[in-house]
């Protein structure tokens, strides 16, 4: 068996909630957990926390939480060596082997798939008791200097002060981020990682960046974007991209592990009441939607009173749009009313004003498909910092594009896309559901799908292909109204959206094929076939293949292994239909 571990203990003094403080979106544990996972190597990925919350996080990313670490294991002079040796004694006390174990920790954000796989396989080369991850010192060590006891400056290898930089010999230091140890050449009470036989995997002194003080959390993040930048403008550029596999929405994950992000969108269907309006949150709760949306907007800096009318309306636009603006005073209530119904809350903003009022009262941000072309309201809303979910109705691949740089110049890379097609409501067959997985190649996000569709089975379709979110437009009821009742669903039919959606979930699987399920047992055993006995055989005969016969149910000797069977003897009397098991014979 090989484990991968990551110490995460919840005491931490200098940087509270350290190991599941978020870094870009995500809780920073989240990349150690991912990063391993990605590898294949490992049979096991284990947290060992003394903390609940930590564990339910480590959890929620993939991580297996098997034990709480006890007391004397969790404070802070407690070291790796200890933790690691507390991990093996637990699985050796239940009868596993564990031949291979890697300690990578919870605040390496940068540690890449590679690096583990590279340092696995130094880990296995003969006579190689452990291997980690270590970097160049910057500056020549053997040039340092100290200070004399009367004051004075004095070098502590004298004998150097004349090399040449070039001449002296590299000099590295552990790079904190992966430990692996070849477990049968452990030591019994000496040092696990750093002996004689240990090898190193040798990172670029850029990846690697201590995270002690929260200045060391800023500069590691910004270190973080500069890189994100610089390779997912190298794989734009090449039509390809690396892959978010998840982003945090007011502290939930949302992404490709995790339940689909369902969105109750009341849009405009409170019709300027407040009452209404707290109805439809209700409904959203009880239909068991993760978030509820309105929409921030005002006619005057939406549409020009010129614009031209729709065909679809009674009204023209401007008109329209004034009489169901949501009122920007009922935000903070709106929010709190949420919060205290434990569902978020956030809306689409429309302009400026609209981005900083949202921003004092939700963690997330929605761009409609009509705005991805107004960069500079992308730009801003992305500039605070926050997720961004952006609709794509209408936009071609530059244009999602365009969005993507805004929000990324802006510093923001946790982005949404949702397929979308501007159409209320939309027919079926433009939904084109399967551009969700070219935006995501082309640009690594995470992808969605915003429905406008009649009832919810595209929703539903939309999930089993990967999207992560899903927006749906509801109302209380189709016969309000106002220009988004008639194609919204409404609260039965949001309740049924969740339902199928989460079943869907479930029969997704993790696509192993591992044989019978413990529901499937009673069949496996009971309607597979096996081999029987075609007629009475006597104990001493030897068995010819016309003496066997294939047929249900599964309790006998497999099929496939009728020629061992063959030329048997024997050992009991074996009745005609009796399966025929190894200890009959």
């Amino acid at each position: 068996m090989i484990i991968a571990l990551i110490p995460a203990r919840g005491g931490s003094k200098r940087i509270p909630g350290k190991n599941i403080r978020p870094f870009l979106g995500k809780p920073i544990m989240a990349y150690s957990i991912e990063a391993a996972v990605k590898t294949g190597l490992f049979d096991k990925v284990i947290v060992s926390t003394d903390d609940e919350k930590i564990a339910d996080v480590a959890r929620s990313y993939g991580a297996e939480v098997p034990f709480i670490r006890p007391e004397r294991l969790s404070d802070d002079h407690t070291g790796t060596d200890a933790v690691v040796r507390h991990c093996l004694e637990w699985h050796e006390k239940r009868g596993d082997i564990v031949t291979h174990i890697c300690c990578i920790y919870a605040t390496a954000p940068f540690v890449q798939v590679e690096d583990i796989i590279k340092g696995y396989e130094k880990v296995c080369e003969e006579g190689t008791a452990s291997s980690f991850s270590v970097t160049p010192f910057e500056y020549p060590i053997y040039r340092g200097l100290k200070l004399s006891e009367d004051g004075h400056v004095e070098m502590i290898w004298p004998e150097y002060q004349s090399s040449r930089s070039q001449d002296l010999p590299e000099a590295y230091h552990d790079a904190g981020q992966f430990y692996w140890l070849n477990v049968s050449e452990m030591s019994e009470e000496g040092p696990l990682f750093f002996s004689r036989n240990a090898r190193p995997v040798i990172l670029p002194s850029w990846r690697v960046q201590d995270i002690d003080t929260l200045d060391d959390w800023k500069r590691a993040e910004q270190i973080f974007r500069m890189i994100e930048k610089k390779t997912k403008s190298k794989f734009i550029k090449k039509g390809g991209s690396s892959m978010t596999d998840s982003i945090l929405m007011a502290g939930r994950p949302v992404g490709e592990k995790h339940p689909c992000f369902i969105i109750a969108e009341v849009g405009a269907n409170h019709n300027r009441s407040y009452d209404l309006a707290l109805r439809h949150i209700d409904a959203a709760v009880e239909a068991g939607a993760d978030a509820v949306k309105f929409q921030i907007y005002s006619a005057d800096s939406l549409y020009s009173k010129k614009t031209p009318r729709h065909s679809g309306y009674d009204k023209d636009l401007h008109t329209l749009i004034s009489e169901i603006e949501t009122p920007r005073e009922w935000l903070p209530k709106l929010a709190d009313y949420c919060n205290k119904k434990n569902i978020l809350f956030f809306a689409t903003p429309f302009d400026h004003e609209a981005v900083d009022e949202l921003n004092k009262v939700s963690e997330f941000f929605k761009i409609a498909s009509f705005e991805l072309v107004d960069l500079d309201l992308v730009r801003y809303c992305a500039s605070k910092g926050k997720p961004m979910i952006i609709s794509t109705g209408l936009a071609d691949m530059e244009e999602i594009e365009d969005a993507y740089r805004a929000c990324v110049e802006a510093g923001n890379e946790n982005i949404v896309f949702l397929q979308c097609a501007s159409v209320y409501p939309a027919p079926p067959h433009i939904m084109n559901l399967k551009s969700m997985e070219t935006i995501r190649r082309a640009f690594g996000t995470l992808v969605g799908l915003s429905d406008h569709t009649p009832g919810v089975h595209i929703s539903v379709a939309a999930v089993a292909m990967g999207a992560s979110v899903v927006e749906k437009h509801f109302t209380l009821d189709r016969s309000m109204e106002g220009p988004d009742h008639p194609f919204a669903i409404e609260p039965d039919e949001l309740r049924e959206l969740v339902r199928q959606i989460r079943e869907v979930e479930s029969a997704m699987g993790d696509g192993r094929k591992l044989g019978p399920s413990q529901e499937e047992m009673e069949f496996y055993q009971k309607a597979r076939r096996s081999l029987h006995a075609s007629r009475d055989i006597k104990a001493g005969e030897t068995i010819t293949e016309g003496m066997l016969t294939c047929k249900r149910p599964g309790l006998g000797i497999a099929p496939k292994h009728s020629d061992i069977l063959v030329g048997r003897t024997a050992e009991i009397d074996i009745e005609r239909d009796q399966w025929i098991t190894w200890e009959m014979i």
